[in-house]
This record gives C-alpha cells, structure tokens and sequence, in this order.
C-alpha cells in the first residue's frame, strides 16, 4: 500500500510556522528594545547619575553624555535585530529613496510598504511623547517655590 504525503498547500503551511514565529518573536524584540532606547535609557541614566552626583548641573552634565551615547549603542543592537528580521520574513532587502527625496511629480500608486522598524520606531516614540506629556502635565508638579 502507498503511504500518502500532505498536500504541498499543508506542508508548505507548517514549512513557514516556525518563520512566522521567529519573525513574530523578533517583532516583540525590536519593541522591547525600542521602547526601552526611549524610554528605559533616559530614565535609568537620570537614576544613575542622581544616585552619583550631588548638584543639578552634575546630574545633567552626566545626562547629556551618557544617554545619547547609550542610545547610540541600543539603535545598534536594533539594527542587528531587523537585520535578523528581514532575513526571517523575506523582507525586500536593499537601499530606499525617502519619500521626502522623491520628486511631487512622481507616480504615487507605486509606494513601497512600510517596514517593521519603521512602524516600530514611529509607534514607540509616539508612546514615550505621550507618556511625557501625561506625567508633565499630571504628575511632576510645579517647580515654582510656593506652588502645589
């Protein structure tokens, strides 16, 4: 009797599960990451440099130093990682022209889509302006002497 294969539709299917996973997987990385470069970095280093320095000026200079260079390395390591994503999903690969840089006559059915990293990085400075916004305005009082 003649064993039966799966279809190639079903094989193929459970062929790609375990990329869809990985690509799924370094998708959560690449947030983990980005949200931590702006929102994990500035505050650990102000942390760092409060439980450090005893003035102000200490505590900002620390600051200004330490954290964009922080920053520098974490946006590495998320380059590393999309790198591994692209790889993992078959993303096309490869230079772009900005759509700042394309001419207004320029067709614009034609877009290419958007990139994980791109939407990634976009939603996540988003989240760490609004935070900002609600714990100014709601949270961090007022610096005034005399005021509540």
């Amino acid at each position: 009797m003649k064993a039966t294969s799966a279809p190639a539709g079903v094989a193929h299917q459970q062929e790609r599960r375990p990329h869809r996973l990985r690509a799924a997987g370094l998708i959560l990385a690449m947030s983990m990451v980005s949200l931590f470069m702006w929102i994990g970095v500035p505050l650990g280093w102000l942390w760092i440099a409060a439980q450090v320095a005893t003035d102000y000026q200490a505590i900002y200079l620390w600051a200004l130093f330490a954290i964009p260079l922080t920053m520098v390395g974490v946006g590495w390591v998320l380059y590393r990682l999309n790198a591994i994503y692209v790889r993992a999903s078959n993303e096309p690969d490869g230079p772009r022209q900005t759509s700042w840089l394309r001419s207004q006559a320029a067709d614009r059915s034609s877009s290419e889509p958007r990139r994980a990293l791109d939407v990634i990085m976009a939603c996540s400075v988003g989240l760490a302006m609004t935070l900002l916004a609600v714990w100014f305005f709601f949270y961090a009082g007022s610096p005034l002497p005399g005021a509540s």
